[in-house]
């Protein structure tokens, strides 16, 4: 009997009448992570520490730095969900290959324009938080300081009320998307 490659987590061996000995040798699985940037030439991003590949539970430092005229919005998924909404934030390596996308908007007046037509209040707040805007509302996200997302709500309208009284007392973010503009406000809670 000589030597048997198996590249899958089951083996199935029929034992011969004679004593076997075996000796098994395990590679340890690794993970690549790829970094994009949209839309193409908005800026770079960096990993840290770089290395060709990581082990599933490695800890990184991802960051995104905007060219001139752009800012940075938001980390993309391979699904296009947001995971952060901040430029750098610790990613923790996940068993597969994966590929995120930093995603900047260009800086312009009539980003700044719209910027100022979404409105919340009150803030600070202590349950219900108002949320106004010019153009409809695609979707919020609610992130805690560090920028993981606490909650993600779809909509279709133009304003929403978000009840904030089970949040504890604190500063989160607001990420509100519409089908042209992001927009990130810092929301006090206070009981």
């Amino acid at each position: 009997l000589g030597p048997i490659s198996v590249s899958d987590h089951q083996f199935q061996f029929t034992m011969p009448s004679e004593d076997v000995n075996f000796w098994l040798y395990f590679q340890e699985a690794s993970y690549t992570i790829t970094l994009n940037v949209s839309p193409a030439n908005s800026g770079w991003t960096n990993i840290s520490p770089w290395q060709s590949s990581y082990r599933y539970g490695d800890t990184v430092t991802l960051s995104a730095t905007p060219n001139q005229d752009f800012h940075f919005v938001e980390w993309l998924d391979e699904n296009n969900e947001p995971i952060s909404f901040l430029d750098e934030f610790e990613f923790i390596v996940p068993p597969n290959d994966v590929a995120l996308t930093a995603r900047f908007s260009t800086l312009s007046t009539e980003n700044f324009d719209k910027q100022r037509a979404v409105k919340l209040f009150p803030n600070p707040t202590r349950s219900i938080l108002n949320i106004e805007a010019e153009e409809t509302i695609a979707s919020i996200s609610i992130l805690d300081m560090t920028g993981r997302i606490i909650q993600h709500i779809s909509l279709n309208k133009n304003s929403t009320l978000l009840d904030l009284s089970a949040y504890s007392s604190g500063v989160y973010l607001i990420q509100i998307n519409t089908e042209k503009q992001s927009y990130t406000e810092r929301v006090k809670v206070s009981h």
